[in-house]
């Protein structure tokens, strides 16, 4: 793998996480879910929408050679955005909240779903 496709894999992975808190934002805005009360499934499906798309996005325009290099990409996206929210909430004490229910890992299916459509 050459450095320039690897700094755009990471920008992109990087990109992927600030729009996962801007959309999981916007999202409890319009779904009123704020406060540490869990989200109940919708808003998750909708970030889960966002964030799938914007994979496919990402991938489509980093053209990676294989199907299997997508999914490998898309897994490190999705272990990135899971790291990076675990830093966050174990501070906060709010690590149930987010991890505790099934729908709420539909995030992460959502970024390997999308890397498995976006190469033939």
């Amino acid at each position: 793998m050459n450095k320039r496709f690897a700094a755009n894999y990471i920008g992109y992975g990087m990109a992927l996480v600030v729009l996962f808190y801007l959309a999981s934002f916007g999202v409890s805005l319009v779904f009123n879910t704020g406060g540490s009360a869990r989200p109940g499934a919708t808003p998750i499906v909708v970030v889960a929408a966002i964030l799938g798309i914007a994979a496919y996005w990402a991938l489509i325009r980093l053209q990676p050679l294989t199907r299997r290099r997508a999914v490998v990409l898309a897994l490190f996206w999705a272990a990135l955005i899971a790291g990076v929210t675990l830093v966050f909430t174990v501070g906060n004490g709010t690590t149930a909240v987010v991890f505790g229910a099934w729908y709420e890992y539909l995030l992460y299916v959502g970024i390997v779903g999308a890397a498995y459509f976006a190469t033939d």
